[in-house]
Protein backbone atom coordinates (compact mmCIF):
# COMPACT_ATOMS: atom_id res chain seq x y z
CA UNK A 1 0.00 0.00 0.00
CA UNK A 2 3.04 2.29 0.89
CA UNK A 3 4.26 1.96 -2.53
CA UNK A 4 0.86 2.75 -4.30
CA UNK A 5 0.99 5.72 -2.14
CA UNK A 6 4.61 6.58 -3.43
CA UNK A 7 3.30 6.16 -6.89
CA UNK A 8 0.73 8.47 -6.77
CA UNK A 9 2.98 11.20 -5.02
CA UNK A 10 5.78 10.77 -7.45
CA UNK A 11 3.13 11.60 -10.05
CA UNK A 12 1.31 14.39 -8.90
CA UNK A 13 5.10 15.96 -8.05
CA UNK A 14 5.96 15.05 -11.61
CA UNK A 15 2.70 16.94 -13.10
CA UNK A 16 3.20 19.94 -11.07
CA UNK A 17 6.56 20.07 -11.87
CA UNK A 18 5.68 19.74 -15.36
CA UNK A 19 3.26 22.82 -15.01
CA UNK A 20 6.02 24.83 -13.49
CA UNK A 21 8.19 24.38 -16.55
CA UNK A 22 8.46 26.59 -19.65
CA UNK A 23 7.34 30.02 -20.58
CA UNK A 24 3.98 31.35 -18.75
CA UNK A 25 1.99 33.38 -21.25
CA UNK A 26 -0.23 35.26 -20.04
CA UNK A 27 -3.78 36.29 -21.36
CA UNK A 28 -5.62 39.64 -21.67
CA UNK A 29 -6.04 42.21 -23.82
CA UNK A 30 -3.05 44.23 -24.89
CA UNK A 31 -3.58 46.98 -22.65
CA UNK A 32 -4.04 44.73 -19.61
CA UNK A 33 -0.92 43.69 -20.73
CA UNK A 34 1.17 46.69 -21.21
CA UNK A 35 -0.39 47.73 -17.68
CA UNK A 36 1.12 44.51 -15.84
CA UNK A 37 4.24 44.79 -17.22
CA UNK A 38 4.71 48.13 -16.11
CA UNK A 39 3.60 47.28 -12.93
CA UNK A 40 6.24 44.43 -12.36
CA UNK A 41 8.72 46.78 -14.74
CA UNK A 42 9.63 43.94 -17.36
CA UNK A 43 9.32 43.98 -20.70
CA UNK A 44 6.88 41.85 -22.91
CA UNK A 45 8.05 38.78 -25.29
CA UNK A 46 5.40 38.42 -27.62
CA UNK A 47 5.38 35.27 -29.80
CA UNK A 48 3.34 35.89 -33.72
CA UNK A 49 2.74 32.51 -34.60
CA UNK A 50 -0.22 30.97 -37.10
CA UNK A 51 -1.69 27.59 -36.79
CA UNK A 52 -0.58 26.06 -40.09
CA UNK A 53 3.18 27.55 -39.17
CA UNK A 54 5.65 24.54 -38.32
CA UNK A 55 8.44 26.77 -37.40
CA UNK A 56 5.81 28.29 -34.64
CA UNK A 57 4.84 24.81 -33.67
CA UNK A 58 8.17 23.51 -33.04
CA UNK A 59 9.00 26.62 -30.87
CA UNK A 60 5.89 26.03 -28.97
CA UNK A 61 6.45 22.09 -28.06
CA UNK A 62 10.81 22.05 -28.28
CA UNK A 63 11.49 25.53 -26.93
CA UNK A 64 8.68 27.35 -24.76
CA UNK A 65 8.39 24.21 -22.72
CA UNK A 66 12.31 24.03 -21.54
CA UNK A 67 12.38 24.55 -17.64
CA UNK A 68 15.53 27.72 -18.32
CA UNK A 69 13.74 29.38 -21.23
CA UNK A 70 10.96 29.38 -18.87
CA UNK A 71 13.26 30.79 -15.78
CA UNK A 72 14.50 33.25 -17.67
CA UNK A 73 12.14 34.60 -19.84
CA UNK A 74 9.35 34.21 -16.61
CA UNK A 75 11.94 36.49 -14.80
CA UNK A 76 12.05 39.51 -16.82
CA UNK A 77 8.96 39.51 -19.40
CA UNK A 78 5.50 39.57 -19.36
CA UNK A 79 5.28 36.75 -22.13
CA UNK A 80 2.17 36.45 -24.34
CA UNK A 81 0.98 34.70 -27.59
CA UNK A 82 -0.48 36.12 -30.20
CA UNK A 83 -1.85 34.30 -33.00
CA UNK A 84 -1.58 37.21 -36.03
CA UNK A 85 -4.64 35.47 -37.62
CA UNK A 86 -7.48 35.32 -35.40
CA UNK A 87 -6.31 37.29 -32.25
CA UNK A 88 -8.18 40.62 -32.62
CA UNK A 89 -4.63 42.30 -30.54
CA UNK A 90 -2.21 40.41 -32.72
CA UNK A 91 -3.68 41.37 -35.94
CA UNK A 92 -4.37 44.66 -34.59
CA UNK A 93 -0.54 45.17 -34.18
CA UNK A 94 0.78 42.74 -37.01
CA UNK A 95 2.10 45.89 -39.43
CA UNK A 96 3.13 48.21 -36.74
CA UNK A 97 5.62 45.72 -35.09
CA UNK A 98 6.86 44.51 -38.76
CA UNK A 99 5.92 40.87 -38.84
CA UNK A 100 6.31 39.73 -42.32
CA UNK A 101 6.64 36.52 -41.87
CA UNK A 102 6.24 33.62 -39.35
CA UNK A 103 7.31 32.71 -36.83
CA UNK A 104 8.09 36.47 -35.50
CA UNK A 105 9.54 36.85 -31.77
CA UNK A 106 8.69 40.49 -31.03
CA UNK A 107 10.44 42.27 -27.55
CA UNK A 108 8.20 45.72 -27.02
CA UNK A 109 9.27 48.15 -23.69
CA UNK A 110 5.56 48.97 -22.61
CA UNK A 111 6.57 52.65 -21.69
CA UNK A 112 6.64 53.48 -25.39
CA UNK A 113 5.28 50.64 -26.92
CA UNK A 114 7.78 50.68 -29.37
CA UNK A 115 9.87 47.32 -30.77
CA UNK A 116 13.07 46.58 -28.87
CA UNK A 117 14.13 44.19 -30.44
CA UNK A 118 13.01 41.06 -32.96
CA UNK A 119 13.93 37.15 -33.57
CA UNK A 120 12.61 36.35 -36.65
CA UNK A 121 12.10 31.89 -37.81
CA UNK A 122 13.02 29.50 -35.28
CA UNK A 123 16.36 28.34 -33.47
CA UNK A 124 16.75 26.51 -30.32
CA UNK A 125 16.78 26.99 -26.81
CA UNK A 126 20.12 28.60 -26.66
CA UNK A 127 19.20 31.15 -29.88
CA UNK A 128 16.35 32.55 -27.81
CA UNK A 129 17.86 32.97 -24.77
CA UNK A 130 20.93 34.81 -25.61
CA UNK A 131 18.64 36.94 -28.20
CA UNK A 132 16.44 38.16 -25.20
CA UNK A 133 19.52 38.42 -23.00
CA UNK A 134 21.10 40.85 -25.21
CA UNK A 135 17.61 43.15 -24.64
CA UNK A 136 17.85 43.20 -21.68
CA UNK A 137 20.99 46.10 -22.04
CA UNK A 138 19.41 49.33 -23.50
CA UNK A 139 22.62 49.24 -25.68
CA UNK A 140 22.01 46.56 -27.33
CA UNK A 141 18.06 47.18 -28.05
CA UNK A 142 17.60 47.50 -31.62
CA UNK A 143 15.86 50.94 -31.12
CA UNK A 144 18.78 51.94 -29.81
CA UNK A 145 21.05 50.28 -32.27
CA UNK A 146 18.74 52.12 -34.92
CA UNK A 147 19.43 55.87 -33.00
CA UNK A 148 23.04 55.22 -33.11
CA UNK A 149 23.51 54.66 -36.89
CA UNK A 150 21.15 56.94 -37.43
CA UNK A 151 23.36 59.25 -35.53
CA UNK A 152 26.34 58.68 -37.98
CA UNK A 153 28.20 55.97 -35.84
CA UNK A 154 30.22 53.89 -38.34
CA UNK A 155 32.65 52.39 -36.43
CA UNK A 156 33.41 48.50 -37.83
CA UNK A 157 32.60 46.85 -34.11
CA UNK A 158 29.73 48.86 -33.85
CA UNK A 159 28.35 47.90 -37.54
CA UNK A 160 29.15 44.40 -37.14
CA UNK A 161 26.49 44.07 -33.57
CA UNK A 162 23.89 46.31 -35.79
CA UNK A 163 23.85 44.06 -39.16
CA UNK A 164 23.63 40.75 -36.57
CA UNK A 165 20.54 42.64 -34.72
CA UNK A 166 19.03 43.46 -38.30
CA UNK A 167 19.63 40.28 -39.46
CA UNK A 168 17.96 38.57 -36.25
CA UNK A 169 15.20 40.96 -37.09
CA UNK A 170 14.48 39.37 -40.31
CA UNK A 171 15.00 43.17 -41.77
CA UNK A 172 17.41 41.93 -44.64
CA UNK A 173 16.54 45.01 -46.73
CA UNK A 174 18.24 47.48 -44.40
CA UNK A 175 21.13 44.79 -44.08
CA UNK A 176 22.08 45.35 -47.27
CA UNK A 177 22.03 49.06 -46.81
Amino acid sequence: MKQVYFIIAMLCGLALGGQAQGIRFAEGSWKELLETAKKEGKLIFVDCYADWCGPCKQLASQVFTQKGVGEFFNRHFVNVQFNVEKDADGKANVAKWGVASLPTLVFIDPKTEQVIGKLVGAGDAAWLVEGAKALLDPAKRLDALVARYNAGEREPAFLLEFIKALGLAGMKAEVQQ
